[in-house]
């Protein structure tokens, strides 16, 4: 190989590594990364009985309104104020999708929402 030919592929190489480099950054901001835990769910209600639907919204308002304790959005004393208002809203809305119309329940999912 020639000296010529050598350098030719030094300098291409050296061009693939330039433009496969990473632009630099100009400044350095910080990062804030919190985990959250889920303050909201959705629960299928399609098949379920009254009772079901009773039982599964209650586990789900319990479950967010812990959340809401744990993200501290929430203080520990009114947790189960908050699963209390949380299922009392959500079973209402639920009634409420109920006489509506039955038909609309065969593909219902309920959101269950921290108060």
């Amino acid at each position: 190989m020639s000296v010529s030919k050598f350098a030719m592929l030094i300098a291409a190489a050296g061009l693939a590594l330039t433009a496969a480099a990473p632009a630099a950054a100009e400044s350095i901001a910080p990062v804030e990364v919190t985990g959250r835990a889920a303050t909201t769910v959705t629960v299928p209600v399609r098949g379920l009985t009254d009772r079901q639907v009773r039982q599964v919204v209650r586990v789900a308002a319990n479950h967010v309104c812990r959340n809401a304790v744990a993200n501290y959005e929430l203080d520990t004393f009114d947790q189960d104020w908050c699963a209390s208002r949380t299922m009392d809203r959500t079973l209402g809305e639920f009634q409420a999708l109920k006489r509506s119309g039955a038909s609309q329940l065969a593909w219902v999912n309920l959101t269950i929402t921290a108060d």
